[in-house]
């Protein structure tokens, strides 16, 4: 038992007696230099002893809390000094009123703007010290925070995502944030409270007095996670002072955690369940879908000569988005093959070139090794075409394709094998090809996220 902590965590109750009775004396004061309230002067000397002791009291408990680990050096230290003053100028003032001593009325006037002064900065430090610096302005009207602030919006993080999963860190981008908004008023650099500095990942991961604060892969032995799934009404149950954290955020800390905690990790690196994915779409309007790679990139426009030319040489090209010039390309039914002029004219774009149907139009396998040069190519269709494993097997450095069709060609199991390590692709067609059924399973156990699509299935 410390009967000095226990006795100090009276001072915020008892700190408010001097401040009414104070701002009293000041109110009493005022109105006085009335004829109407003249009467009220009689009071003001009885006010005010009640005020000084009361502070002296208030002041009393206050060095004993300071004991207490977790406050800020520096605020403590203004808070302490503004405390004592606010006391020695309630006692000056009762002595002036009682008659011991006679100042001026301009000096005994700036001696009770002084006390409320004073006490007004005694406690906005008392509230940055128990709350949290920003207390005050944390409800505020916009305006109101802008002044203060300078508009900052960090809080409101899901707003500042960015708009594709792999581009999210989960911890700089989502837990930070919430550790900030919840649990940094009483956990930062300056006040540590129980021992936990918030402030950065490497501070975090030290932990506190009460042991690791995140243990990876191991909510139930991380404190944090701990500490905010407690009852509310539970002595060791944080944030104290804020609002608790919400299903979602709860959520999506525990996820974090069971995936390893790391600082460094992009969304696409955990294993998505589909209850994180249903929250973040049901709380924060955030799609984790993955998106496919033309929706993700931009690429320069084409030129609308080339357009016209690619057309008088029997190419269709049409454009899948106005947004990223990204072309879906394709042989003009009456074009009977793929000829080495199609492939110069194509490889003036094959930047923009991303879906590309050559379905029975190949009648020279080797125009086929010029397409590994269409880095951006996501779509391939070369179905019903005289092809074995050798005439592909340069498509294979098509590091974004998602979807290839071998519908009707002459491949084997060793095309199958070396496309399922394109990590990109999802869809592989492989129907009356010499493709087996061992294969394509094999290829699905390593690939459980690559659909093979064969006629015997």
């Amino acid at each position: 038992m410390d009967l000095g902590l226990f006795l100090g965590r009276f001072h915020p109750l008892v700190v408010h007696l001097p401040i009414g009775f104070i701002l009293l004396a000041f109110i009493f004061q005022w109105l006085s230099g009335y004829d109407r309230f003249s009467h009220l002067k009689k009071s003001v000397g009885l006010i005010l002893f009640f005020g000084a002791l009361s502070a002296i009291i208030a002041v009393g408990f206050g060095f004993l809390i300071s004991g207490d680990k977790g406050y800020d050096d520096s605020t403590l230290f203004w808070h302490r000094l503004l405390g004592i003053l606010v006391t020695i100028i309630s006692i000056i003032l009762w002595i002036i009123e009682a008659g011991y001593i006679r100042i001026s009325r301009w000096a005994s006037n700036g001696l009770y703007l002084a006390s409320v002064l004073f006490i007004s900065l005694t406690g906005h430090l008392g509230g940055s010290l128990t709350h949290g610096e920003g207390y005050l302005i944390q409800y505020a009207p916009e305006f109101v925070k802008n002044i203060f602030d300078g508009g900052n919006t960090e809080n409101d993080f899901m707003a500042n995502l960015p708009d594709h999963p792999d581009s999210v860190v989960i911890y700089h981008d989502i837990i930070h944030p919430i550790i900030q908004t919840k649990c940094m008023p009483c956990h930062t650099s300056s006040q540590k409270k129980g021992g936990l500095d918030l402030t950065t990942y490497a501070t975090l991961k030290e932990g506190g007095e009460s042991g690791a604060a995140i243990v990876s892969g191991k909510p139930l032995e991380s404190e944090l996670f701990s500490r905010i799934t407690l009852p509310v009404n539970h002595a060791k149950f944080m944030p104290l002072k804020e609002t608790p954290l919400d299903f979602t955020e709860v959520s999506l800390i525990q996820w974090w955690i069971e995936s390893g905690g790391s600082d460094s990790a992009k969304m696409s690196d955990y294993q998505m369940t589909e209850q994180i994915a249903g929250l973040l779409m049901r709380d924060f309007k955030f799609d984790v879908t993955p998106k496919p790679y033309y929706e993700v990139t931009t690429v320069d426009p084409v030129d609308e000569e080339l357009l016209s030319k690619l057309l008088s040489s029997g190419i269709k090209a049409k454009p899948l988005s106005a947004k990223n010039n990204y072309l879906d390309v394709s042989l003009s039914p009456d074009t009977e093959f793929f000829t080495t002029e199609h492939l110069n004219l194509l490889m003036e774009l094959k930047d923009q070139v991303t879906w590309l149907d050559l379905n029975g139009k190949i009648k020279d396998p080797q125009l086929l090794s010029n397409l590994g040069a269409f880095s951006n190519l996501t779509r391939l269709n070369i179905g019903n075409n005289s092809l074995t494993d050798k005439d592909i097997s340069s498509l294979s450095s098509l590091l974004h394709l998602e979807s290839l069709n071998l519908y009707g060609t002459n491949i084997t199991n060793l095309s199958v094998e070396i496309f399922s390590e394109i990590k990109s692709l999802k869809r592989l067609y492989t129907w009356q090809t010499e493709v087996s059924s061992d294969a394509i399973a094999r290829v699905e156990a390593k690939r459980p996220e690559l659909e093979v699509i064969n006629g015997f299935q």
